[in-house]
C-alpha cells in the first residue's frame, strides 16, 4: 500500500494508536484501524519520538505538521 498521511496509523510502544482519517488517537481493537491493518497486512508505522527518545503527542504533532494534518482536541 502507498503511503497516505491522509489515511494512515501511528502506534507507539505502550499501544497507543493515533488514526489520521479520525485525527485522534484510537483502540487497538477500533474497527477501522482492524480493518486498514487487514488490507495492508502490517501494522501502523512507529509513533515519532522527540530528541529525548519519548513518544510524546508533541513529536506526533510535529511530524503531522509536516504533512498539514491536525489533531483533533477535546
Amino acid at each position: 500500500m502507498t503511503f497516505d498521511v491522509r489515511n494512515w496509523y501511528w502506534i507507539a510502544d505502550d499501544g497507543r494508536v493515533f488514526g489520521s482519517v479520525q485525527r485522534m488517537v484510537v483502540t487497538e481493537d477500533d474497527p477501522d484501524y482492524v480493518a486498514w491493518v487487514g488490507k495492508i497486512g502490517e501494522r501502523a508505522y512507529p509513533w515519532p519520538r522527540d530528541v529525548d527518545g519519548n513518544q510524546t503527542e508533541a513529536a506526533l504533532l510535529d511530524m503531522l505538521g509536516q504533512f498539514n494534518v491536525q489533531i483533533k482536541t477535546a
